[in-house]
């Protein structure tokens, strides 16, 4: 199948070390509906009122990997706090592996085909967005993510 863009990107953090940005908000969120690993739908309208954490992230990605126990750990710090994992441009079968290995308890989604991370403008992964109660996009964090920056971004939306 080839490398795709969030692949490569991948690749040179682990050569060049960590790229982090993080970015305001603006503007609203992209609405999606996608399918949770056992096949249930999911949108993101549905959880208008809640503050909600999306994380795109991949099973081939180390840093995602490396991430997703701080932002369990913080999922349960924050019964307020809406939290969706989408995994990104992957095999379903891979990505429940990583669930289960990881014992992963939050909403994971399946962006197979990467069409929702495209809406996002997601470069690379992992990719953290924060989303107001009221729809509204607070900022976004490309690269790792850690306990002070989950922090202010949580607060910020009312987590």
């Amino acid at each position: 199948n080839g490398w795709g863009q969030a692949q490569v990107v991948d690749s040179l953090r682990a050569i060049g070390g960590p790229l982090q940005s993080s970015s305001g908000g603006g503007g609203a969120a992209p609405p999606f509906t996608l399918a949770t690993l056992d096949g249930h739908q999911v949108g993101l309208e549905s959880l208008r009122g809640r503050p909600v954490l999306i994380n795109f992230w991949a099973s081939w990605c180390t840093p995602c990997r490396r991430e997703m126990p701080l932002i369990q750990q913080t999922a349960a710090q924050h019964p307020k706090l809406a939290v969706l994992l989408v995994d990104e441009r992957d095999e379903q079968g891979a990505a429940k592996s990583f669930v289960e290995q990881l014992h992963i308890r939050s909403t994971v989604l399946f962006d197979g085909d990467g069409a929702i991370g495209d809406r996002y403008g997601i470069s690379g992964l992992p990719t953290t967005v924060f989303v107001r109660p009221d729809g509204s996009l607070e900022g976004r964090y490309v690269g790792e993510t850690n306990r002070q920056l989950l922090d202010s971004h949580i607060s910020a939306i009312g987590g």
